[in-house]
């Protein structure tokens, strides 16, 4: 180990003196390496102009890369003046040589003035790059300010728009509340006139009433004794529940408490001992490192000095050699060249005279790619486009469609009469889409047209007498809005057959009528599969009225089947209100309706009584209610069905006998059975407001026309309402007698119940009394020997807790001492494999010094493998302080080994 450090010391000196030795005595080994990168330093050709699409970040790298090279080559021009003089002042031995450095510091020289040249052809070429960057950037901030403009009054349009429909809205709003306010006010006064009725109807019954009010009186004392004796047994439960928390909280807090203060002394007593053993060990080990230090010190100083000599002497021998050979072989041959980016004219040249060559011109040269933007026939290089200009795109044929709105004549406009047709108008003038096409776009391929194409190909047939037609380049038609919009997509459709189409739930039906207008067949297939997939609750009343419109009845009968099976779950009914008679009977005779019954009513009789009450007759109101749709009759509709269902009647035939044409009519049973049933809400309170205002007002206001009387029966023919009459009280008399009969049960009832829970309550009070007695004697002696037994068992449990901690800390205190360092005299070696008690101690070693290797030294080549297998020979612990040497760091690392009192290791 000693050795090793003396090693590495005289290295070092080695490696300065011999570093010396070259810089003052060989100055070919410096000078050759400069004059070799000199003459194979490449030739840099002209820089041509980069392409517009360079940046200006390309040209400042450039840039810095030419004023690094230049910078480089100053850099080592100046060693080379240097060398030389030295070696001029060495002797006549290197006159030549300087000669040849002269020549090479001239081509050096002519180098820098044309890296100069090429670095300010650079810059030259940057402003020029810069200038074509801010003409790019002024026509974009131009292309972007237009975008801004136009968007601006895009935005300045839709918020026109935006203000017209809330202005729309607002006034719809103010008309609904007034409305509202209407409907309130007759509320209001509806309510007054019930609330003074009623007010009445309690002083008429507050007599029949005292009796009852008694037989209360006496329950509730009853029910007032039950609840003070629940509420003095849940007290004292409450109690004796506290009690028993309180006592079992304070046992916890106390075995907490002692468990604590234990684990706290164990916890200082085993960090008392770590500190020792810590303080011990730090203690050891400083004393050792010392002891080594001093000892290394020693023995480093007398080796440096022997070894340092020997080889600084050697090495400077070498060195001279080395110079001589080199200096020889210089003057006959030259060094390879070596690849270099930076390649000069000037180093070729003869006599390492600066070239003459004026410098090219650095203006871009004309080639294809600086005329890209311009175009001979004076076309983009765009794609075949229906939307681009006529002219550009060669178009040979145009659709012509005229916008049209919904009538008698729509979605396919067959009328000779135009007048007959309502169009779109724009200022004043009809609506006009003009889309130029080519004919082998749309009448040719997989998604053709083969209704254009059939109409091209017939008028390509049948021309006019002077060789031209209209109908072979001009296709006129008529289209309601929603078709229009979407004809461009067809278009996209024809003409690009990779492209996805755009399709949606509001151009989707469009989109099938104008494939089955003009024979599109995969367009048809693919709008036909969107709606399918897409046809849902949400959306079903849209395609509803859309297919209507184009009459598709296809995607109509889907339609109405889903609206049919969702009518229960709308929550807007506006939409339905508002479709025609004809599909509203369709939705409501549809198989799959799915809606309760007196929902159903109500939006049957909101639909035909309030919206379409003139487009109604009476087989349509008969259909719609038929007894298998409408068992059931929502008893706030009933009454006013029915009178709408008499004035139907009537308005066919004025002066037939109600009764006898509503004889077994299902709907006016179900009406009258619900009214009667209702008999309070629907008969007995309208028709006492009705009284109050006759009575409240004058003649004269009476005789106004314009009061309708609240009791909608009163409205009714006088048999009908007689009829209806009779069967209110009838079902006022069950309703009375059934309210009688169950008041008597629920009375008889309670009272039973209030007597059981008396007697319940009073054994239960005895009871806890007594076991509260019971408890208050007994609860103090079982509590305070529980407490004690709890205490002692757990001081056991810490006893015997401690105990075993206590056997573990010695346990591994004793772990520990078994850990011996090796000494440093101590020898490593291999097992024999023949005879195991034979250990070969020449093929290991610890240490990083070859001299110290076999058969220098009695120690082996290899790292030790054996570890000392007998521990009787150490005892001293103070001399146990081996070592072993690391080649990687420089570093002494010890070794300890595990001492095993059963056998050795």
């Amino acid at each position: 180990v000693e050795g090793e450090d003396g090693e590495e010391t005289s290295s070092g000196e080695y490696e300065s003196s011999s570093g010396e030795e070259e810089s003052t005595t060989v100055i070919e080994p410096v000078v050759e390496p400069v004059v070799a990168s000199v003459k194979a330093a490449p030739v840099v050709e002209p820089v041509k102009a980069a392409p517009e699409e360079t940046s200006s970040a390309g040209v400042e790298e450039e840039e810095e890369e030419s004023t690094v090279v230049v910078e480089s080559l100053k850099a080592e021009a100046a060693p080379e003046d240097t060398s030389v003089d030295q070696s001029t002042a060495g002797g006549s031995g290197y006159v030549s040589k300087s000669a040849a450095v002269a020549k090479e510091k001239s081509d050096l020289e002519s180098k820098l003035d044309q890296e100069l040249e090429n670095h300010h052809a650079l810059e030259r070429q940057h402003e020029q790059r810069q200038a074509e960057f801010r003409a790019e950037q002024d026509r974009l901030r131009k292309a972007e300010a237009a975008d801004a403009e136009r968007l601006r009054l895009l935005e300045v349009e839709r918020r026109e728009e935006q203000h017209r429909l809330e202005e729309e809205q607002r006034l719809l709003e103010e008309e609904r509340l007034r409305v509202e306010m209407e409907q309130q006010a007759a509320e209001n006064e509806r309510r007054r006139r019930l609330e003074e009725e009623g007010q009445r109807a309690l002083e008429l019954v507050q007599r029949r009433l005292q009796q009852d009010k008694e037989k209360q009186r006496a329950l509730a004392r009853q029910q007032e004794e039950q609840r003070q004796y629940e509420e003095q047994r849940r007290q004292l439960e409450e109690e004796q529940r506290r009690l028993e928390a309180e006592r079992e909280h304070q046992q916890i807090l106390d075995r907490q408490r002692e468990q604590m203060l234990q684990l706290q002394e164990e916890q200082r007593r085993l960090e008392e001992q770590r500190i020792q053993f810590e303080e011990e060990q730090r203690r050891l080990r400083e004393e050792r490192v010392h002891e080594q230090v001093q000892n290394s010190r020693a023995v480093g100083n007398v080796d440096r000095t022997t070894t340092s000599n020997t080889r600084v002497h050697e090495q400077v021998q070498a060195s001279r050699a080395v110079g001589n050979a080199d200096s020889t072989t210089i003057r006959n041959t030259r060094p390879a060249p070596r690849s270099s980016p930076n390649k000069t004219i000037s180093s070729s040249l003869p006599g390492g005279q600066r070239s003459r060559i004026p410098p090219l011109s650095r203006v871009a040269p004309v080639t294809s790619s600086s005329l890209q933007n311009t175009r001979y026939d004076g076309v983009d290089d765009d794609e075949l486009n229906w939307r681009l200009d006529s002219y550009a795109m060669l178009s040979d044929y145009t659709i012509i469609v005229r916008r049209a709105l919904p009538g008698p004549h729509a979605p396919d406009f067959e009328v000779d009469d135009a007048n007959a047709i309502d169009f779109s108008m724009d200022a004043g003038n009809p609506k006009l889409d003009s889309y130029y096409v080519h004919k082998a776009m749309i009448a040719v391929g997989s998604r053709r047209s083969e209704l254009l194409g059939r109409r091209i190909r017939e008028a390509d047939s049948t021309t006019r007498p002077d060789g031209h037609s209209s109908d072979v380049n001009v296709h006129e038609t008529i289209m309601l809005e929603s078709a229009a919009d979407a004809m461009g997509i067809v278009l996209d459709f024809l003409y690009y057959p990779d492209k996805p189409l755009e399709m949606n739930i509001h151009n989707a039906v469009p989109l099938v009528y104008l494939g089955k207008r003009y024979r599109i067949r995969a367009l048809i297939e693919q709008s036909e599969e969107f709606v399918h997939s897409h046809l849902e609750s949400t959306n079903a009343i849209h395609f509803l009225l859309d297919s209507y419109l184009y009459q598709l009845d296809d995607i109509l009968s889907r339609a109405i089947d889903v609206t049919a099976a969702n009518l229960g779950a709308t929550l807007d009914f506006n939409p339905i209100y508002q479709l025609p008679p004809e599909l509203f009977r369709r939705i409501i005779l549809s198989k799959d309706l799915n809606c309760d019954s007196g929902l159903l009513s109500l939006i049957v009789y909101s639909y035909c009584g309030e919206h379409h009450a003139e487009d109604i007759d009476v087989e349509y109101l008969r259909e719609i209610t038929k007894q298998r749709l409408m068992p059931e009759i929502d008893s706030k509709v009933a009454l006013m069905l029915l009178k709408f269902y008499v004035d139907l009647i009537f308005a066919d035939d004025e002066n037939c006998d109600i009764m006898d044409v509503l004889v077994g009519d299902s709907l006016m049973q179900r009406c009258i059975a619900v009214a009667a049933k209702h008999w309070q809400g629907e008969v007995y309170e309208p028709l006492m407001v009705d009284s109050e205002f006759n009575e409240s007002a004058s003649p004269m206001k009476r005789r106004l026309p314009a009061h309708e009387p609240t009791a909608i029966h009163r409205a009714l023919p006088t048999k009908l309402q007689n009829y209806l009459l009779e069967k209110c009280i009838i079902e006022a008399k069950n309703d009375f007698d059934s309210e009688r009969a169950a008041k008597d049960a629920q009375q008889g009832e309670k009272q039973a119940e209030i007597e059981a829970v008396t007697k319940s309550c009073d054994a239960i009070v005895r009871e806890l009394q007594n076991d509260l007695r019971e408890s208050e004697k007994n609860k103090n002696k079982q509590n305070l020997k529980t407490h004690l037994d709890k205490i002692e068992a757990k001081m056991l449990e810490m006893e015997a807790e401690l105990e075993l901690q206590k056997q573990k800390a010695e346990a591994y205190k004793q772990e520990l001492k078994r850990f011996r360092r090796v000494p440093g005299i101590h020898n490593f070696g291999e097992v024999c494999k023949k005879d195991p008690t034979v250990v070969d101690k020449t093929k290991c070693t610890y240490s990083g010094n070859p001299d110290h290797h076999y058969p220098l030294h009695r120690r082996g080549d290899r790292p030790p493998t054996q570890m000392p297998g007998m521990t009787a020979e150490f005892q001293n612990l103070a001399k146990e302080n081996g070592y072993i040497y690391d080649d990687g760091h420089g570093g002494l690392l010890p070794v300890f080994y595990y001492v095993n009192t059963s056998a050795s290791v």
